[in-house]
Parts: structure tokens; sequence; C-alpha cells
């Protein structure tokens, strides 16, 4: 047996020795014990470690003799365990404690419940927060201070990590608020100059600071996690007793000597703000009187000086949609009260108080949209003072174009507070961050706008724009101008100037997203767009879909309802040109591929017609299902054929969608009714059809007329263009005379190549491929490439 071993089982046996009545033999033996398990350092299991304290508190609390008490007391404090140790029956040992408290041998318990709290963990069972917190309140707690002090500063810590919601809301319910309550019954029986009030109320400070320390550490990481404490963070949502406390804690006035009380005042007022910037807001109905809270965020709006404590502030002004808390929270003087508090309090653009402030006046336009308006000027230049691109400016704009059109176009006339910060942030690693959370917050601006604030809008979006050339954000933020120009076009496509489209067309010609906004901008200029039609779009949808359980149906539904498609064609054709003919090919001999056929529908075809005598231009689809939904009502109308060599015998345009759609689906595709149950494309939809026309240059061979609401080719558009409203066919002729052609050979050349012979372009190019792949292993004598007998034969 070594030393070590020795001990334990002597210090063991001592502890056992207090079940008995000898004092004597204890007194005898236990010094020595004592010192040498200082000297050994006597290891114990978590399990017998409590078995030792759970029988030196019963003899605490049976008034053993004080000399007894004191040597097991000094071998329970030399004794080891390991750290983070998981103590059986941690809530009725200090449920003990608690008891023994009042005993004349609590006095040893000082510097042994110190040195035996350390290894203990204190988070998994629920069940001993109401008991701490108990302990934490005695009033004989000064003796064992340390410990306490030890166990909430260190013990909660890390609630946040490997902690279930229901322990961590405990924590918060059971020991953290109800030791707050206890503090601020206490601050009442202070006294100044009291020295031993002030020794027990700078105890309890300190308790709840720590305690707050760790509530704030949780709230910080709940930010991160919101979704995964729900009950924790209606636990902690308590701010009014927080206020309560910090402003009671605040008007104490401790004398001279009172030091250590004084330091403990000035770091639990910190604590506080430290807590009430990170603390959840209150649920909705969770408060039993929140008028008085409201009254008490008001009251601390008032004096408040640091900018966590208004960011907590503003935090719980939001924390009710009572309409008597909104009426008092957003009454003209409760603004003053705002707004001076942010003119008294030191902030920079990084200050988390200006993501607040946003935050409640969003929700101050949700709810109370008349009161934004009344003090719009001050807010907004409050609010556009700050640097954007730490706010994201884009929700606060558009709820006020939502909620409070009249202040949100007042934004407009204060646009040179961000200008001042754009050309600020210039030559700096900010630049792009201002620039394009300029451009995304003002996108929505033309809604409010008129007249000639149009045509400064757009001019203010290329300005901007042009100054992000050669930031690594440039696409970035020429496309958001592009974007928010937009809605200048469907506002007043007049406002529209010749500079702007030449920017645009500029754009256009660029790549990445500059791109696609440049020709979605043209697309709407040009009258090829679907904004406005989504909501039509979807119920026609729904109610083919509500209507089409079988074929039979579907068939007399299409038959009933061809205005439905007539209308939905005629939307479209602006936005997507219909081919005339829709036909199916063989493809490398393996699959099929849907090809579309479009003819120019010039009314009187000029002699420069690219596609003269029904000439269709040809060209593959990847989008074969979309095209398909649009084919049903293009052929049931007779703008189109369908035509494959599987349906030439299928009488009805339903029938002769549901063959093609079945010999291009995968074995797993879903079935044909559930296919066609939408077959009227939303916008995006349609975007994904122009985007593969676009790549195709379709749109370099063809454009839509307004005056014959048809697509024309290339030529006979310019010539139709210069002619203008006089389109008979001498003017027609004179103007062909007088026009630079598109395409001045009249042929339409690219795609319109059989998919067939390109196929078999291909495969020949594959046989050369082999034959020298072939010679080469020839050569250097490899047999890895020798030819398939069938291969022979082709060559």
């Amino acid at each position: 047996m070594t030393d070590s071993e020795e001990i334990e089982e002597r210090v063991g046996a001592l502890i056992g020795l207090l079940k008995g009545k000898d004092d004597a033999k204890i007194k005898a033996c236990g010094e020595k014990i004592a010192n040498d398990a200082w000297d050994n350092e006597a290891w114990f299991e978590p399990e017998q470690m409590s078995d030792m304290l759970h029988t030196w508190l019963d003899a605490c609390i049976a008034g053993r003799d004080d000399e007894v008490l004191d040597v097991t007391a000094k071998a329970l404090q030399f004794s080891k365990v390991e750290d983070g140790s998981v103590h059986p029956k941690l809530p009725e040992i200090f449920q003990k404690v608690t008891k023994a408290l009042h005993k004349p041998g609590a006095k040893h318990m000082e510097y042994m419940f110190n040195l035996r709290v350390q290894p203990m963990k204190f988070t998994g069972d629920p069940k001993l927060y109401p008991v701490l917190a108990e302990c934490l309140e005695h009033e004989k707690a000064d003796i064992i201070h340390d410990g306490l002090d030890l166990i909430c500063s260190m013990a909660f810590m890390h609630m946040y990590d490997g902690i279930p919601d229901e322990e961590a809301a405990a924590i918060f319910k059971d020991l953290v608020v109800p030791h707050a309550k206890f503090l601020l019954s206490l601050l009442p029986k202070y006294k100044p100059g009291d020295m031993e009030m002030s020794k027990r109320l700078a105890n309890k400070l300190s308790y709840a600071r720590n305690l707050f320390q760790s509530a704030f550490l949780f709230c910080t990481h709940l930010a991160l996690r919101p979704k995964d404490f729900p009950k924790a963070s209606a636990a902690i949502a308590v701010p009014t007793l927080v206020m309560e406390l910090q402003e009671k804690v605040a008007s104490l006035k401790p004398k001279p000597k009172e030091q250590d009380l004084k330091e403990q005042l000035k770091m639990f007022a910190e604590g506080c703000t430290q807590l009430l910037s990170q603390m959840p807001k209150p649920a909705a109905g969770s408060s039993t009187d929140p008028l008085k809270d409201a009254q008490q965020y008001l009251k601390a709006l008032g004096t408040v000086s640091d900018s966590d404590s208004l960011n907590g502030i503003l935090k719980m002004m939001m924390s009710s949609t009572d309409p008597k808390v909104l009426d008092l929270v957003f009454q003209k003087s409760s603004m003053d009260t705002l707004f001076k508090a942010l003119e008294r309090v030191k902030r920079d653009d990084t200050s988390e108080v200006n993501r607040t402030f946003s935050a409640l006046f969003v929700f101050a336009a949700e709810h109370r949209p008349k009161l934004v308006d009344a003090v719009g000027d001050r807010m907004l230049d409050v609010y556009m003072s700050i640097n954007p691109a730490w706010n994201n400016p884009r929700i606060f704009v558009d709820a006020l174009l939502t909620h409070c059109p009249s202040t949100a176009a007042k934004l407009w006339t204060k646009m040179p507070l961000w200008m001042k910060a754009i050309h600020s942030a210039k030559g700096s690693a900010m630049m792009d961050g201002v620039l394009y959370q300029v451009l995304h917050a003002i996108e929505g601006l033309p809604k409010v706008l008129e007249g000639k604030e149009l045509e400064e809008f757009c001019k203010k979006n290329i300005e901007i724009a042009n100054l992000g050339k050669g930031t690594t954000m440039e696409d970035s933020v020429k496309s958001s101008a592009v974007v928010a120009m937009r809605g200048v076009v469907s506002k007043d496509k007049a406002r529209i100037s010749k500079e702007v489209l030449d920017w645009v067309q500029v754009l256009k010609q660029g790549e990445g997203y500059t791109k696609s906004a440049a020709e979605a901008f043209m697309d709407l200029y040009e009258g090829r767009s679907l904004e406005g039609a989504y909501e039509q779009i979807n119920q026609l949808n729904l109610n083919f879909k509500e209507a089409c359980g079988d074929m039979e149906s579907l068939k007399k539904y299409v038959d009933d309802n061809v205005s439905d498609l007539k209308d939905f064609i005629a939307s479209v054709a602006k936005k997507l040109p219909m081919p005339v003919k829709f036909t199916s090919e063989e493809k490398y001999l393996v699959k099929k591929a849907i090809l579309l056929h479009f003819e120019c529908q010039a009314p009187i075809p000029s002699r420069y017609c690219a596609l003269p005598q029904k000439a269709t231009y040809t060209t593959e689809t990847q989008e074969w299902a979309r095209w398909l939904k649009m084919g049903l009502s293009a052929a049931k109308l007779g703008k189109s054929v369908l035509s494959a060599e599987a349906i030439t015998d299928l009488p009805g345009v339903v029938d002769q969608v549901k063959g093609l759609y079945s010999m291009y689906k995968k074995d797993d595709g879903e079935d044909f009714l559930t296919f066609i149950s939408e077959p009227f494309l939303t916008s995006s939809e349609q975007d994904k059809l122009l985007n593969q026309l676009r790549a195709a240059a379709f749109f370099e061979k063809f454009c839509y007329d307004n005056q014959s609401a048809t697509w024309l080719c290339a030529n006979c558009h310019a010539i139709y263009l210069k002619a203008g409203a006089n389109r008979s066919q001498a003017a027609l002729e004179a103007a062909a005379s007088e026009v630079q052609l598109p395409i001045p050979s009249c042929r339409m050349d690219g795609p319109a190549a059989s998919l067939q012979d390109r196929a078999q372009d291909t495969a020949g190019a594959v046989l050369e491929v082999k034959k020298t792949t072939m010679a080469c292993c020839d050569l250097f004598g490899f047999n890895i490439c020798a030819p398939s007998e069938e291969e022979i034969e082709v060559k």
C-alpha cells in the first residue's frame, strides 16, 4: 500500500468516526491525519467525497464538539477530487450547508467549503438551483463567501455550451432572477456607515454581478443561436428588474470607509449595463404589467449615459404591441427623450445602438406610422448620419415605403447625407460597402418620387455606380444601380433619358450580374417583362390545378377556357416569342431533342427579310419541359404546331402534348397530370426560357414590334421602324433604301443547322480521333486501343 492509499483510508476512517460518539479518538489522531492529508494529497472519488461531506455536515448540524469539527474539516479541506467531478446528491449537500450555517461549528466551513466546491460540477441537476439561491440569500452566507463567490463566477460561465434549454431556463428562473429580486428587497435596509450591512450587501452584489456576467455571455451567444434556447431566452428577459436594480444601486451613497461596497456598486452597475445591452426582448404577453415596464424604460431613457444601456433600452421599447404601451412609448415627448439621449450618449459608426435605433423605427413604422411621419425629419437626420455600410439600410427604407411613404419621399431630399458618407469613404476599404448599401437601400424609392425627381434619381444612381469603378464590388454596385432604375421604367418610362439607355446598353455588353441586370432592364423598357402579372398567373394555375383531376376533365377545361389561354399568350408575347412549330429530332442516336422554330411575322414581308417565304430560325432547347407547357396554350390557339413521329396520329392538342412529354420524361419523372397542372409559366420560369434564347443570340436576330404586336426579323424590324406609322408596301420599300440592315446577307446563320447534321459531324469527328489514337497505339506497340470489328467496318 502506498503512502497516498494509506492516508486515504485514514481520512475515510476519521470522518467515519463522526458517525459515532468517540470524540476523544478523533481528537487524539485527527490533527496528524489532517497534516498527513496535506502532505500526501489524499485522492477520493466524487461519491466518497459526497458521503464524507454529508457525514461532516450532519455532525455540524448536531452541534458536535468544536475541536472535533475543526480537525475533521481540515482533513476534508486537504483531500482531493478530480476537477469537474459530478458529486452525487449535491442539492441535499447544499440544503445541509444552509442548515449548518446557523450552528456554532459553521466557522469551520470557511476554508473547507471554498476548497471543496472548486472541483465540483454544478450543472446537470436543476433541483440544485433553488437550493443554491436559498444559500446565497442566507444571512450567515458571509462565512462561506469565497466559496459561494467562486460558484457564481465560474460554475455558469459556459451554460450555452452543452446545457439543454430547459436547464438553462432553470438557472435563470430559479437562481439568477430570484437572487436579483432578493437583492432588490435588501437595498432599502442599507444605512450608510453600517459596516455589518455594508459587508453583507457587498457580498450579495458580488454574487449578482457574477451571475449577471454569466447571463450576459449567454445572451451574447444567444444572438448567434436564437432558436436553440426559447425557454431560457424568456426566463432571462427581465429588463424591468435589472433597470430597477440599476437605478436603486446608483442611488446608494456609501461612506468613505465602505470602499469594498463602493467597488462592488461600480462593478455591479457595469454588469447591469452589459446584460441589458444583450438581453432578449420579453415575449409579447409575458409581462404582468407591460405599461409599468414601459414607464421604467422611458425613465431609464431620460438618464442613460452609455451606449450599451441605451441599446438595451431601445430593444425593450419594442417588447410590447399593447396599444396603451405603444401610445406611451411612441408619443412625442418620449421621442424627444430618445433624441436627447442619442445626442448625449457617445457612439461611433460600429455601435450596436445604431442598428437597434433602425429596428426601433421599423417597429414604429409598422405599429405607429403617423408618429414616424410626425418626427420624420428629425429621425432621418439621425439615421442618415450613420454610416450606411454598418447599418443595412434597405430594411429601414422598405419599412418606410410600405408604411410611411411620405417620410420615405423625404429621405430622397436628404441624400446629401449619404453622399457625404460615400465621399468620406473614398479610397478606403469601406468604399465598396457604402456604395452597395446605399444603392440597395434606395432601390424602391421611385414608388414615392414624381416627375423630375425620377430623372434625378437615375442620374444619382449612375453617379454612385461610376464611383465603384475599379473596386472589388464594381459588378454588384453597377447591377444594383440598374435594378434601382427599373423602378423608374415601371413608374414613368418617359423619365428614362437617352443617356441612361446608352449607359445601360454599354453594361449589357459586359458580364456577370451587371449584364443580367442590364438585359432585364431593357426587357422591361422594351415591353418584354411580366412585372405585375404574377398574381394573375398564379390564379390561372390554381384554377387549372383544381379543375383537372384526370385526362377527360383536363381536355374539357382546356376546351372551355380557351380565353384564359389566349390572355396568357397575349400577356407574354412581348416578353417571350412563341415558336410557330415544336419538333422532335434524334440527337447523337441516343436521345431526342426538342427544336423550336421561329419565323418572321412581318404583316408585309420586306424583300430584305432574313427569313423569306415562311423559312424558320431553329434552335434546340434544354428547357424542353417549360417550352412544352407553353406549347399547350400556343397549339390550342393555333399559333404553333406540335410535330413528332410518335404523335402524328393523336387527334387533340392535349394528347399531343402528353405524347411529347412521354417521349422526354425520365423513367422516374412525374406523371403527366402533375406536370401539366400548372401550365402558365411564372415570370422566373419565363426568364429561364428568355436566357436560353438570349444565349442562342435570338434577340440579335429578332425584335418585337409594338405596332403590330409581333416578332420580326432584325431586317424587317429596322425597315418597319424607319417607316413609322405608314406601313404600306411603298412606304416599306422607301424605308428599306434608307436603313442599314442589321443582317446584310439577308440570311440567318447559326443554330439553325439540323441537329442530325451536327450529330453526324460529331460522330465523324469521334471516329477521326479513334483512328489517330489507334495509329499511335500501332506505332508504339500498344494493344489497349485495338478497334472492334464493328469499328473496322465503319472505317
